[in-house]
């Protein structure tokens, strides 16, 4: 059980950790973020463009194209950081790929 995005799969808990790291290179604390943690500060004002990704529930639900196209550029940059080996890596070429199908389709990238 977790999620998938296109070819890509976490655990949810692996979810969270994958977000917690690209959250961390844009100098974001995701756990003290709204919808992280009950009082949380407002994403209002956060000016990563990573903000769709890391404020979407890990569980269900979409980003659109245009959402899709703002996130790309950034995750691919970040992860090209990381271990060629590295499982969030990996997973984060595929989800980067499923990213820019969404844009080249015009539709939807759905979580589940």
């Amino acid at each position: 059980m977790g999620i998938d995005i296109g070819a890509a799969h976490w655990s949810y808990t692996g979810f969270n950790r994958f977000r917690e790291r690209l959250a961390e290179a844009d100098q974001i604390f995701l756990n003290g973020m709204e919808g992280f943690v009950e009082n949380g500060m407002t994403w209002e004002g956060i000016k990563s463009p990573l903000v769709p990704l890391l404020f979407h529930s890990d569980c269900d639900g979409e980003l659109t194209p245009k959402e899709c196209q703002k996130v790309v550029p950034r995750l691919r940059e970040i992860i090209s950081t990381w271990p060629d080996v590295d499982y969030d890596r990996i997973n984060g070429e595929l989800l980067a790929t499923a990213m820019e199908q969404s844009v080249a389709s015009h539709r939807p990238l759905r979580f589940s």
